[in-house]
């Protein structure tokens, strides 16, 4: 198949196609989060060192930790399933204790492993706090489920804070002021409400998200970020203090695959079918093919039956006879003769004139054409041949006759 030959709907399949491709093969790539990050930030840290400054060599002043991105991962650390074995019942309520969980209101857990069918299925979790949340079992359920539950939920969903801090020891000192190293750090965040253990540093701030962002989250590709995340602190901080930070939301993998789908159909859907046309065709769009002929619409025509010849009758057995003897009659009364043929006795045939003698090219006098004399050949035919052979020399004389010796 030739390139030219490919259409431009099956460009748009064909770009589709490798954009989920890549998208799902770069999701499921084994890799690092913290990679390029060696050094990992506590909490305590982190509130601290992104408000703290320090002055450098011309007298401006840096963050100790700055030049932070915001990422939203899977927490390596964390296990599908996990055990609870605290379990209080309030109403219709039950309230499970399980330590930083990372799950978020509304999320939807499968807990197995209960005496009771009340306890065990699929809930939605409420009443989420860092430590417990609780499920709708029922007024009849009871108060204990009987055994240790079992609670399975995707793996949780974490905020990867990435930055670089000031170097504890000073490198050098230049022009009366020390110059400290920058070391690669992060801290993993849980997704949900982030509560400041040193309370925040200014007035709160609600994180905006970008027009492209919220487009995502309106044609649900991306879930909104809960309310007062760390994107929400990070955005207090800038607010009062100045130090920036962005937030990498197109790297979560709904949103990483329909970037590259939609990457791979403006580049292999539209540009690159549009300058194969230019190529081949010498025209932005490529040209109308002739339409073939529909068959859609053509109805088989029922076959008739054969007529059925009639009959030969005597009759026409006797019509035929009298038209044959007619014709020969006919033809007898035409026969020509051989006196018809031969010419009258006054007919003369005129000469014919002689062609002028050929010329000798080089001394232009008369060629001289000598008769011939053309060799008999004799024929004959034996018994077992199919045709007639010649025959040769010694055949001829042994038939001539013998002319008697003289004596």
């Amino acid at each position: 198949m030739e390139i030219g030959s490919i259409k431009r709907w099956q460009w748009i399949v064909i770009s589709i196609l490798i954009g989920i491709g890549i998208g799902y093969v770069r999701n499921n790539l084994d890799e690092d989060i913290t990679r390029g990050y060696p050094d990992h930030l506590s909490t305590a840290e982190f509130e601290r060192y992104s408000v703290a400054t320090y002055t450098v060599v011309g007298g401006e002043k840096k963050f100790w930790f700055r030049g932070m991105s915001v990422e939203l991962v899977l927490d390596p650390t964390d296990t599908p399933t996990k055990t609870v074995r605290q379990v209080t019942k309030d109403g219709k309520f039950a309230n499970l204790v399980l330590a930083d969980h990372g799950y978020v209101n509304g999320q939807k857990v499968k807990i197995t492993g209960s005496s009771y069918r009340d306890y065990n299925g699929t809930f939605a979790i409420s009443k989420v706090t860092r430590n417990s949340f609780a499920i709708e079992v029922g007024d009849k359920a009871p108060n204990k489920p009987g055994a240790d539950l079992s609670v399975t939920a995707p793996q949780r969903l974490m905020y990867l804070v990435k930055g670089v801090k000031r170097g504890v020891e000073a490198l050098k000192v230049l022009k009366g002021k020390l110059v400290y190293d920058t070391v690669p750090n992060y801290l993993l965040v849980p997704y949900g409400r982030y509560e400041p253990t040193n309370g925040l540093p200014g007035p709160a701030v609600t994180y905006k998200p970008s027009t492209m962002q919220r487009l995502f989250e309106k044609l649900r590709i991306k879930e909104p970020d809960p309310a007062g995340s760390v994107l929400d602190y990070l955005a207090t901080i800038q607010a009062a203090t100045g130090n920036g930070f962005e937030y990498y939301w197109w790297t979560q993998p709904r949103v990483r695959i329909a970037v590259w789908t939609a990457g791979s159909f403006v580049f292999f859907g539209l540009i690159f079918p549009t300058l194969v046309n230019i190529m081949v065709f010498g025209t932005l769009i490529r040209p109308k093919e002739e339409k073939a002929v529909s068959l859609k619409n053509v109805k088989a025509t029922p076959q008739t039956a054969a007529t059925p010849q009639s009959k030969v009758t005597q009759g026409d057995w006797d019509q035929l006879k009298a038209l044959e003897a007619e014709l020969e009659k006919k033809l007898a009364g035409n026969t020509v003769t051989d006196a018809a043929a031969t010419p009258p006795e006054d007919f003369e045939m005129e000469p014919l004139e002689k062609a002028p003698p050929k010329l000798n090219e080089k001394t232009a006098e008369p060629v001289v054409v000598v008769p011939q004399t053309q060799e008999q050949h004799d024929f004959a035919r034996k018994t077992g041949d199919f045709y007639p052979v010649e025959r040769g020399q010694h055949a001829r004389d042994k038939d001539r006759p013998k002319t008697p010796e003289k004596k």
